[in-house]
């Protein structure tokens, strides 16, 4: 039996408040989507319980005491599974809310302990200023990984296996395939690597056969730096997809 998890795979200064889920489809006697109060809030607002990390390999510009390196300076292994010397994820206060920083100075995700289907997420984000290497002079990237399964760091040395929904500045809200995930998609195609989502549309199959295609959302959002909190939210319902084909 396969294990999803609602995984939140961060690499860029992100500020996120709000973080809750609740189910999409109610069985007998639960409350469904017009119930706020069916909602379970994913972070308590003090600390990070409930949740794990994982970072991969730090730039070489990063200090991190005990961590091996080469002779050119480059570290040799990730930081790995729920360490955080250089304190990429904090909980701080913004706008006199508490919410959760990362800062994007290395690569890293933040994992749900607890396991969720069929589900309706939301969450409210906004993206900090400070950006590092390697993407110091590239757009602000982050993203929601979704179904999750298998070891951290199998794709990229960072990410799980899994189905992407971009949050990226000028981009929130495409999909991307994660390592070897294979998904049925409506959608366009809209020139070399890029497709948009339309429901009207024929199903096109996406895999890591192609890892630069990447599915468009109908829509985009401005996400710039500076720019005020944003709203997501979107349902994770029970999906069919295959690793491996």
């Amino acid at each position: 039996m396969k294990t999803f998890r609602t995984l939140l795979s961060l690499c860029s200064v992100l500020l996120l408040s709000l973080i809750s889920c609740k189910n999409a489809t109610p069985g007998p006697g639960q409350a469904g989507d017009g119930d706020a109060s069916a909602a379970e809030e994913l972070f308590n607002g003090t600390d990070l319980d409930g949740w794990y990390t994982y970072q991969t390999i730090p730039q070489p510009e990063s200090e991190v005491p005990g961590l091996s390196r080469n002779p050119d300076g480059q570290y040799l292994e990730p930081i790995g599974l729920n360490r955080d010397p250089l304190e990429v994820f904090s909980v701080v206060e913004e706008e006199g809310s508490p919410a959760i920083r990362i800062s994007g100075e290395v690569f890293a995700i933040l994992v749900t302990e607890k396991e969720f289907e069929n589900y309706h997420l939301s969450l409210e984000f906004k993206w900090g200023e400070e950006k590092f290497a390697p993407r110091k002079d590239q757009k602000r990237d982050s993203g929601i990984l979704y179904h999750s399964i298998g070891k951290e760091g199998a794709w990229g040395g960072v990410w799980m296996k899994s189905l992407e929904c971009q949050v990226q500045e000028g981009d929130c809200g495409d999909y991307i395939s994660v390592d070897s995930v294979w998904a049925d998609v409506r959608a366009v195609q809209e020139g070399e690597g890029f497709y948009r989502f339309d429901p009207a549309a024929g199903v096109m199959e996406f895999s890591p056969c192609d890892p630069t295609a990447i599915i468009q959302a109908s829509r985009k959002s401005p996400t710039e730096s500076g720019t005020p909190w944003k709203s997501t939210r979107w349902a994770a319902k029970r999906s069919t997809w295959s690793t491996g084909r």
